[in-house]
């Protein structure tokens, strides 16, 4: 059996929300494809057709989702080993120069989750 839950999706989000602890994140959530990254104490980490973020402070990119209102959700994860989360998260977006061929911006999130919790 199933079960569900309601996500309230309004302005009452707050940037600081994300400033401890480890997310996925997937903005753009309405258009096919979604685009896909990861946030480590209030730092973002992807990459994109146009390069990589490497640690960019959360405020300014939650104020861009604002301004333009892109559709995003944040999907909170469990941590494993604290000391080793931001390095790995760096190691796995460092890999790629930008979304090309076959490496999308799921390619780090991926690398992240299989080095970290398997």
């Amino acid at each position: 059996m199933s079960e569900y839950y309601h996500i309230p999706v309004d302005d009452r989000f707050e940037a600081e929300t994300l400033n401890k602890g480890l997310f996925v994140f997937v903005i753009h959530a309405t258009r096919i494809p979604p685009h896909l990254g990861l946030i480590y104490d209030g730092k973002v980490y992807d990459i994109n057709v146009r390069g990589k973020k490497l640690g960019i402070a959360i405020d300014g990119f939650v104020d861009i989702l604002k301004n333009k209102d892109i559709p995003a959700i944040f999907f909170k994860i469990k941590e494993g080993n604290e000391l080793e989360v931001e390095s790995k998260i760096k190691h796995q977006v460092l890999s790629y120069d930008q979304v090309k061929n076959n490496a999308t911006c799921l390619a780090p999130v991926k690398g992240f989750f299989n080095d970290h919790f398997i």
